[in-house]
């Protein structure tokens, strides 16, 4: 059935701006919608654009079949794709980790389409979201931008009529109720899972390896960190992992009841020693207490104790809703051990109220003139930052009744989520470019690094613009981790915080000790790792790869 709306336009932005949703911001515009059916024109064929988005949900959902449906849809009607917006593996709930959704808005607001058209799948690719008038609000941003939006997979046509009406609201509510019924069945099955001593999922815990085992109960092999079952009949099961972790933990358990030593004091023996934490990452209060708290390390499975459902806030369980399956795991510690470091966490780390914690922290306010997470976890007197997020919910709530005053930094704050996006922005395109010129990336295990060819480490600095009156702006980055890696590459962005302007890329060996600042106009030593655009990585991948191939 052929699909009817306006007519495909290009885009003006007029009025104010408006409401801030993820990398971009949403302004309204006076343009009405237009109500013509669309027709496509003589001198050329329509431009437009498409639209794919798979989670995990349905292998008719794949992005092959999503875009194989689209492209027939645009054959049939004489419609030119001349651009692909794709979120692989992304939960519908929320826009939040869509980059090519909130791409697509952006270039719809910014006039940086050069298409008038969007084509999508069905109208719950937009997402499954619980308020279903945020899908809705998607498409009326683009059609009010003077977009047409259609719908190839679906049987009616996208036009604005009642009827058309009537089945999108339908269909977003049947999207909605898909999703909350997805997620009780999926609690179910992880309880009933729990219950019978398999592990329901995650990250196995410090000391503990995933084993997968076949439906007779046989194991099949241990899975490696971010591997997962392909069988649906398999299933996964703790089981000890090496002995250098085992004694760690027996040192933790020796340093905590017969030494008496403090929760950061273990930590900070075991990170001036060689034992680290999982994948070589440095060892935290929190991973210390959890060994010495969590019943895992007696054998026992808990689930349940605490629900975060369809991006809803975190809440905690009532013991009695818990799921305990006694001895499914092996006990890594003995009980004894166990009962008397919780009675010991007990006396020394009692539960504070609310007022003592908000005391403390007013305290240590009212000592430096401000507070950070890095200044809590490095006071002794105090609980660290993570229970304050806990108990509060997040950092700056605990700062604002701490008598606080956040507004001050709340430009921070946005710069540095600017700045982040970026930063994850051009992760993406660095992985998507190398693995285009036939490279491999993998991440570097403890740290934030590309390991490209498997043969150099690359990390990415992203920093933000910073003026002084009367000069020029500058970008000042300092040392630190990520300067370790083999090449470093340095993020330079708009005064706005908006996007990259260009990239500075520079071995490790001629960085400077302290810090390196970038101007408008560096010195020649610095501009000669200029790059405009990530060329040069991918040709510094694929260089490399024909190197160590022999084949240049």
């Amino acid at each position: 059935m052929s699909n009817a709306g306006p007519a495909p336009g290009t885009k003006q932005t007029q009025g104010a701006p408006g409401v801030r949703h993820g990398l971009m911001t949403i302004a309204p515009t006076n343009r009405p919608v237009s109500r013509r059916r669309i027709k496509i024109p003589e001198a050329g064929p329509v431009r437009a654009a498409q639209y794919l988005r798979m989670s995990t949900e349905h292998q008719r959902y794949s992005t092959k079949n999503q875009a194989d449906k689209i492209k027939e849809y645009a054959a049939e009607h004489g419609i030119e794709i001349v651009k692909t917006y794709e979120d692989y593996g992304r939960s519908g709930l929320d826009i939040t980790g869509r980059l090519a959704l909130q791409q697509l808005l952006l270039d719809v607001h910014n006039g940086a389409a050069a298409f008038g058209t969007i084509l999508i799948y069905d109208v719950s690719r937009w997402g499954r979201f619980q308020d279903t008038d945020e899908a809705a609000f998607y498409e009326y941003f683009c059609r009010r931008a003077g977009f047409q939006v259609i719908y190839c997979a679906e049987q009616f046509a996208n036009d604005g009529s009642p009827t058309a009406s009537i089945l999108k609201t339908l269909k977003r509510a049947m999207a909605a109720e898909f999703s909350r019924e997805l997620s009780v069945k999926v609690h179910a099955g992880l309880c009933r899972i729990t219950s019978l001593g398999f592990y329901p999922g995650g990250q196995p815990g410090y000391g503990f390896r995933r084993q997968l085992i076949d439906e007779h109960g046989e194991p099949k092999g241990i899975l490696q960190f971010m591997e997962s079952k392909n069988l649906t009949e398999h299933r996964v099961v703790l089981v000890a992992g090496p002995a250098s972790e085992l004694r760690v933990i027996k040192r933790i358990y020796r340093l905590f009841i017969d030494n008496g030593l403090s929760i950061r004091e273990i930590r900070d023996r075991l990170n001036a020693s060689k034992d680290r934490f999982s994948r070589g990452r440095p060892w935290g209060s929190h991973a210390v207490r959890q060994i010495l708290s969590s019943e895992r390390y007696i054998g026992n499975a808990i689930f349940n104790r605490t629900s975060l459902k369809l991006k809803s806030q975190k809440i905690k369980n009532p013991p009695e809703s818990w799921v305990r399956k006694v001895g499914a795991y092996p006990a890594l510690v003995p009980a004894a051990r166990f009962e008397t470091a919780g009675r010991l966490l007990r006396e020394r780390y009692g539960r504070f109220s609310d007022d003592d914690l908000l005391g403390a922290l007013r305290a240590l306010y009212k000592q430096h003139g401000y507070l950070s997470m890095s200044l809590m976890d490095s006071c002794a007197s105090l609980t660290s930052s993570r229970n304050y997020a806990y108990r509060f919910g997040n950092l700056q709530s605990a700062f604002a009744l701490a008598g606080y005053d956040l507004s001050n930094r709340r430009p921070y704050l946005k710069i540095k989520s600017a700045i982040e996006d970026i930063g994850l922005q051009t992760r993406c395109a660095i992985e998507i470019g190398v693995l285009a010129v036939g490279g491999s990336v993998e991440v570097e295990a403890g740290t934030n690094w590309f390991r490209i060819n498997g043969e150099f480490t690359l990390s990415i600095v992203t920093g933000w613009s910073k003026t002084i009156p009367g000069q020029s702006p500058f970008w000042k980055a300092v040392r630190n981790l990520q300067w370790s890696a083999d090449m470093v590459l340095f993020v330079h962005t708009d005064d706005a915080h908006l996007k990259a302007l260009d990239y500075f890329l520079i071995p490790n060996w001629e960085l400077p000790r302290g810090y390196l600042t970038f101007k408008v106009r560096n010195p020649m030593e610095v501009e000669q790792y200029r790059c405009s655009d990530l060329t040069s990585v991918f040709a510094l991948a694929a260089l490399r790869r024909l190197t160590a191939s022999g084949l240049t």
